[in-house]
């Protein structure tokens, strides 16, 4: 958040999540740093309700796993809707690499390392074995590609990150 503060000083930020323990975390955050600058809304991203064209950027962190590929290609119908023409969008996701080895490291990592630095550091792992979960249901993060490509008023951008432990997705709507 403090990145797109700085990006957007005078910009209006709103934040969106469907589970209401993340958005009580958000709000607490939103008033403890960031002095309530942000407008959240808990709520579906696939039914937000949030009026069309209505963004200049959509930004998403770790979003897109949580999508089935029949929700991602309504996600993208979404996207269109909520950005404004020439409106631009950024997300990044993490992914499975493509080398076996790195993929075993790496699913060892999300399956043992990553739930235990949970409990020790919030104490909830379920959360770090979610993403596990998570992450081999994604897998490379294609399905997410392919819908956004699909969509005739997107142009899309995708790289990977970290040997493939992530991927980004970025581009616009036609203006």
């Amino acid at each position: 958040w403090t990145e797109l503060l700085r990006r957007f000083p005078d910009g209006r930020v709103s934040a969106i999540d469907f589970a209401p323990r993340m958005m009580e975390h958000a709000a607490t955050r939103n008033r403890d740093r960031f002095d309530d600058r942000f407008a959240l809304h808990c709520a579906d991203v696939l039914e937000s309700g949030l009026p069309d064209a209505s963004f200049d950027v959509i930004v998403s962190a770790y979003g897109l796993k949580t999508l089935s590929p029949e929700q991602t290609l309504r996600f993208a119908d979404e996207l269109v809707r909520l950005l404004r023409p020439g409106g631009r969008f950024a997300f990044i996701e993490v992914t499975e690499p493509s080398s076996r080895l790195l993929r075993a490291v790496y699913d060892f990592y999300l399956s043992k390392v990553l739930p235990i630095a949970g409990m020790v550091l919030v104490s909830d792992p379920e959360e770090y074995r979610m993403l596990h979960r998570y992450v081999r249901r994604y897998g490379d993060g294609s399905w997410s590609e392919r819908a956004l490509r699909a969509h005739p008023e997107l142009s899309v951008e995708s790289r990977r990150h970290f040997f493939g432990c992530a991927t980004s997705f970025t581009g616009m709507r036609a203006a």
